[in-house]
This record gives structure tokens, C-alpha cells and sequence, in this order.
């Protein structure tokens, strides 16, 4: 998913998990619920709904690909001496 607080998550009391978009905080966010649901909650919670819904909008319109499809490119950050690797770019093949 392009957006940068994005996760796939295990959700409380569901039997699957859903795509987390957590807010820096880790009190807020928005989550989609496996059936498209989208439950959101904190101080920006209109605005991560608003890129939950905008997720599930490309998604649809990109014919429903499945999490193998997607190729995802990644580049270091934190600190240069012991750097992570992050998604940068997210991609359907053609």
C-alpha cells in the first residue's frame, strides 16, 4: 500500500487480519476490515479515513490484486551506521 503508515496488522477479536494506518502517536489511525470496512478513531481519524478509503478505491480500480502481486521497492533509513530498509515504491507488474 503507497501510504506510509501502513501495516498489515492482526486485529482484536477478528479472525483475520486487516491494513493498519497508525497515526505517530499509536492512538489513532484507521484500519480496513477485510470485508472494506473502514473503522477509524483519534485526533486525525477523518483524514487516515479519508486515505483508508482512497487505499480501497485504487485498489478496486487496479481489478482487486491480490498481496503477492504487488512488487515493492525499498531504501534505507534511520540512522546510517545500522540503517532499516522501508517501502519506497509499490508497484503492479504489467
Amino acid at each position: 500500500v503507497w501510504h506510509r503508515r501502513a501495516t498489515h496488522a492482526a486485529l482484536p477479536h477478528r479472525e483475520q487480519a486487516g491494513l493498519v494506518l497508525l497515526d505517530e502517536s499509536r492512538g489513532g489511525g484507521a484500519m480496513i476490515l477485510p470485508d472494506g470496512t473502514v473503522l477509524a478513531g483519534g485526533e486525525h481519524a477523518d483524514a487516515f479515513a479519508a486515505d483508508a478509503i482512497a487505499i480501497l478505491d485504487r485498489w478496486l480500480a487496479a481489478g482487486r490484486p491480490p498481496m503477492s502481486a504487488w512488487r515493492v521497492g525499498f531504501i534505507p533509513a534511520g540512522d546510517p551506521a545500522a540503517p532499516i530498509l522501508v517501502p519506497h515504491t509499490w508497484k503492479l507488474p504489467d
